[in-house]
């Protein structure tokens, strides 16, 4: 039978809604054969749920045998106080002292996390029976076709996500069947009406057998315990830690034999945990064949696999939009509508990325520790169902809502909410069609910069576009001709010039390296030889390795410049035409494109002014990162302390003149604070150099934001001039070929 369908347009205000409501719901072709579990599967439950409930039991019995322990030598041991006098004395009050103090931290340590509280969840949006009738209806439908008891309550949130879960915790699980529904609108946007069905078939298709889900939920319960535990950190490790690094070694040795007792409980916590999570993940892949058996026979063993595939697209997706969230919030900005956004980046997916989702599923494996099957083995139990489907209307899972678009919007609120706190300003977010053609032209700009100067811009050379002033040319027709000759020139050293740039940054990563390892050793410490692409025997095969690279910068140097001088006199030229009258009048919004250029120039001309303490900047967090990496076993703590003293100083210098630099001048772009500086948005905040870890921040966050926005500006210049030249019949240059994915400098590992 072919799949039916539903056109959207039926929703039109000339339908009305309760037909479409009820032909979605007439087209369930009544409930899935049972899914029945095999004896091999209930067995397992059995064995599953006696290990996971004996873990908790051996660690309590392990911190009982250890309180008994600390007792019995508590008194039995008394007799050793008899011995010794003076010095001798203390030393023996000390041994009989330190069993028990000891003990007792290891202890209290270890009852700890019995106490611990669960972490909270995020917020959570719900819905009504009123607010969403077909939505209720459908699920219930759903939960009916499948066998399975009907949620309670309806949440909603922005993960690529559904699940279905008790919603009173404990006491919903032992005492009835009293479940949450947890919906991701992302989800919802992204799965047709046969899909999402198939998802909730999933999720309550683990709630289709009593037992089996509340022995699931005592597993995940323990397992997260255990791990939660066993890597979750509080104040009061920090005080212990703290206390035992403060304290002179003579007194504190017995507070570092107890993080040594506290380090080793958590090790036998660790082997509990592993057990743990290997006996549970099997459960749980278990429990997910399961659940995937009643996704097939609900909307068919074909559609799982399209779902499978969906996913990961929509996974992708929601990567990419929360990589959009940062830098939209740089800006001030966040986007309205964060569903919306993971669909249209959805919508970028092309068929190479289809492919290699593919491959991906069919090379992943499941592993020992995974709670949930590797998809190819996953869509092989669905595809051995053979299961048409008792669900096939094709149609968007948005239908089921009255305003899916609304809902998206505050979905999306509530996780800037959530994530920020207060924070969060109700007047940042923004339009996602809005944001989205920012975005658009952003990216149109930076192909224009790259084809503008033939190579993608690096961090080791300014971007040679800075221009002094501009006027208009006293000869349109010259001015003309030397833009064809500066064309020209890119265009035939283009080659030459990628490659000698390659070389210079070759170079520049030996500068780098012999930065980092002259000051190791300066600090007395011994820089590790496969950390490093240099030769760093002795301080000084550092200095001539450092030498070296100067001098291979300096022969390349006026290779570079000449190509570089070609680019600024084009975008010169290119500036200067744009103010001559005769052809202004034939540019597309010349007066817009003159305005956004008396705003650009001249930041990106004083942003280039500061590019060496850029440069400064990112070598002297380097050689930070590797001098705190040393601090623990270095001979001359002193000597070292001094080093890193000197080089946070010298980085706080580097920061306040760049912020010095650049606060006289407004961001040139929108942003939601309108008085906002280039200094304070590239640094917005100068620590003082003994604040190591904020100065160390603020930092490694200035280097993005200054390499950002100067790319930024020099693009949307780039794009003006490419305009300029093709109102004078200028084709764009080609784009150039792209640069090679570079390994990550070893020095950034000598941490």
């Amino acid at each position: 039978m072919a799949s039916a369908s539903l056109n959207p347009a039926s929703t039109a205000p000339h339908s009305p809604a309760n037909d479409t409501a009820t032909r979605i719901l007439n087209s369930f072709q009544g409930p899935i054969p049972p899914v029945r579990p095999t004896i091999t599967y209930r067995l397992g439950i059995l064995i599953v749920l006696f290990v996971m409930v004996l873990l908790p039991i051996i660690y309590v019995a392990f911190i009982a045998a250890s309180g008994y322990l600390v007792y019995w030598h508590a008194v039995s041991n008394t007799g050793i106080m008899e011995h010794g006098r003076g010095r001798g004395k203390a030393v023996v009050v000390a041994l009989y002292v330190a069993p028990i103090l000891v003990g007792a931290i290891m202890i209290l340590f270890m009852l700890k996390p019995l106490f611990a509280r669960p972490p909270q969840d995020g917020r959570r949006r719900s819905l009504s029976r009123d607010q969403e009738p077909l939505l209720f209806a459908f699920i219930d439908r759903v939960c009916q076709t499948v066998h399975a008891p009907p949620p309670k309550q309806i949440d909603v949130d922005c993960d690529i996500n559904a699940s279905a879960g008790f919603r009173r915790g404990l006491f919903s699980m032992l005492f009835s069947s009293d479940l949450v529904l947890t919906i991701g609108m992302p989800l919802v946007a992204g799965l047709s009406l046969r899909q999402f069905a198939g998802v909730l078939a999933h999720e309550f298709g683990h709630f289709s057998q009593g037992a089996g889900m509340r022995v699931t939920y005592i597993v995940r319960m323990i397992s997260h315990w255990f791990t939660r535990v066993v890597y979750e950190r509080d104040a009061w490790d920090v005080w212990l830690d703290d206390a035992a690094s403060s304290l002179d070694f003579r007194i504190g040795w017995i507070l570092h034999l107890a993080r040594f007792a506290v380090w080793l409980s958590r090790r036998v916590l660790w082997v509990l945990m592993m057990i743990g999570n290997a006996v549970a993940s099997y459960m749980m892949r278990q429990m997910e064949f399961d659940a995937d058996r009643h996704e097939a026979r609900l909307a068919g063993s074909d559609v799982f696999a399209t779902t499978c595939s969906r996913l990961i697209e929509l996974s992708i997706a929601h990567s990419g939009a929360k990589d959009d969230l940062g830098q939209f919030y740089r800006d001030g900005k966040l986007v309205d509508d964060l569903p919306g956004l993971v669909m249209h980046n959805a919508g970028q997916l092309n068929a190479e990325h289809r492919v290699r989702i593919d491959s991906h599923i069919q090379e992943s494996k499941t592993g020992l520790l995974d709670t949930h099957p590797c998809d190819r083995d996953r869509i092989a139990s669905a595809h051995r169902e053979r299961a048409p489907g008792v669900f096939r209307l094709e149609a968007p899972a948005a239908i089921l809502f009255r305003d899916c678009a609304a809902l998206n919007r505050a979905v999306s609120a509530d996780l800037y909410g959530e994530l920020l706190g207060d924070d969060f300003k109700r007047e940042s977010l923004r339009p996602l069609k809005q944001l989205v053609e920012n975005q658009q032209r952003e990216a149109a700009s930076q192909q224009a910069m790259a084809r503008f100067l033939q190579s993608e811009p690096t961090a080791v050379r300014p971007v040679p576009l800075a221009l002094d002033s501009v006027a208009a040319p006293k000869l349109v027709s010259r001015a003309v001709s030397h833009l064809a000759l500066d064309r020209a020139e890119i265009t035939n050293g283009g080659d030459m010039f990628r490659s000698a740039l390659k070389s210079f940054d070759d170079a520049d990563t030996d500068l780098f390296q012999s930065h980092i390892a002259q000051a190791l050793f300066e600090a007395q410490v011994t820089p590790q030889a496969d950390r490093f692409a240099i030769p760093v025997s002795n301080a000084p095969t550092v200095a001539a390795a450092r030498q070296a690279a100067i001098d291979r910068q300096q022969q390349l140097e006026p290779e570079l410049v000449r190509f570089e001088t070609a680019a600024r006199s084009r975008l010169a030229t290119a500036m200067s035409l744009l103010l001559a009258p005769e052809i202004a009048k034939r540019v597309p919004q010349s007066s817009e494109l003159r305005s956004v250029c008396g705003k650009l120039l001249p930041a990106l001309r004083r942003l280039l002014q500061v590019h060496e303490q850029s440069i400064l900047i990112r070598n002297q967090l380097a050689t930070l990162a590797a001098l705190f990496g040393h601090a623990e076993g270095a001979s001359n703590r002193e000597l070292l302390q001094a080093r890193i003293d000197r080089e946070a100083l010298a980085l706080r210098t580097c920061l306040a003149q760049i912020r010095d630099h650049l606060e006289p001048l407004d961001f040139p772009f929108e942003h939601a604070e309108q008085s906002m500086k280039i200094g304070s948005y590239i640094i917005p905040v100068l620590p003082e150099a003994t604040d190591y870890g904020n100065l160390l921040e603020a930092a490694s966050k200035s280097l993005p934001r200054y390499g950002e926005l100067s790319n930024r500006i020099a693009a949307e210049l780039c794009r003006v001039a490419e305009t300029v030249e093709a109102t004078l019949g200028f084709p764009p240059l080609p784009q150039p070929p792209p640069t090679p994915e570079q390994p990550e400098d070893a020095e950034d590992d000598d941490e």
